[in-house]
């Protein structure tokens, strides 16, 4: 009878001890792909010219009346990836960074909570930069899967093949001249002046800022075509990028971090609170700028 009793119990806390297992986890992971969970993407444009960014909005809402977690930020990298097909449907490129990123840290999504984020998809211009034609792409995050988002690429012509093909020399001769670099700056400032309207213009921003906090570290010089970008292009999701130099341009200089936190608060007010440009300041200081790796420095 005592062994029957012992069995009982011992049977009892198995169970009870898997029930509690089971539960956990399924707080932890959550069911990370039910129908009310909504997985979507879209891109700011239908057309694109030969190495330009192409940026994608990425959001995941919860429309369910539970909690749900999920593995990962919202970033390439962090189980976000994409995958880009061609007019065939057939796969020509996964786009997956694997830079190291805390992906086992669980996000929680509470009901009537949305994450939103913008990625590119061809960091640092190389995976689609000389492919012309119809693309589509999927992406996916932990076990759902996002709609189908369709888009051209054509090659540019004129002024902008000048500016295209000046962009692909610069990316591969500038940090190689610590001496002759100057005159390559000089004419990329040259083009931002005389082609106002390129489609090129943030990428040309993006690398000449990127050059002015590796080689001259000129604060002022560094601000003005900083806030040049930033009066024409605030609302482009190329931002994320100028912010993003801007903050490294500020560890230049400053060793206390809650003195860059404050030059960071100061563009919300410069700039009127936009709401793009808001949340990117806040995902910067919530990950604590100090540990950002200058991948431009010496």
């Amino acid at each position: 009878m005592k062994k029957n009793i012992s069995i009982f119990f011992t049977a009892l806390i198995v169970l009870t001890s898997t029930f509690w297992f089971f539960l956990i986890q399924s707080k932890t992971k959550g069911d990370q792909n039910p129908e009310n969970i909504i997985f979507t993407i879209s891109c700011e444009d239908s057309e694109y010219l030969s190495g330009e960014a192409i940026w994608v909005n990425v959001k995941v809402i919860n429309n369910s009346e539970m909690d749900f977690y999920f593995n990962g930020e919202l970033i390439l990298g962090s189980n976000l990836n994409f995958k880009v097909f061609n007019s065939n449907d057939e796969l020509v490129d996964r786009i997956f960074l694997n830079f190291s990123t805390a992906i086992d840290d669980s996000i929680l999504l509470s009901p009537g909570d949305t994450l939103e984020n913008d990625q590119t998809l061809n960091w640092f211009r190389l995976n689609l930069q000389n492919r012309t034609n119809k693309f589509y792409i999927i992406a996916e995050y932990n076990n759902l899967k996002s709609n189908k988002v369709e888009f051209t690429i054509t090659e540019p012509i004129g002024d902008e093949k000048e500016i295209f093909d000046f962009i692909k020399l610069y990316d591969k001769e500038r940090f190689k001249l610590d001496t002759n670099g100057k005159s390559l700056d000089n004419k990329l400032i040259r083009l931002i002046e005389t082609y106002p309207n390129s489609r090129y213009l943030p990428i040309l921003y993006e690398q000449l800022l990127s050059s002015i906090g590796a080689f001259y570290l000129d604060s002022a010089y560094f601000n003005t075509y900083f806030h040049q970008y930033m009066k024409t292009y605030l609302n482009f999701s190329s931002t994320q990028n100028i912010v993003h130099l801007y903050k490294a341009n500020l560890m230049n200089y400053m060793n206390d971090i809650k003195q860059i936190e404050i030059k960071l608060e100061e563009l919300k007010i410069v700039y009127g609170n936009n709401v793009k440009l808001n949340g990117m300041i806040n995902r910067y200081i919530k990950q604590n700028v100090k540990f950002d790796k200058l991948w431009f420095k010496k």
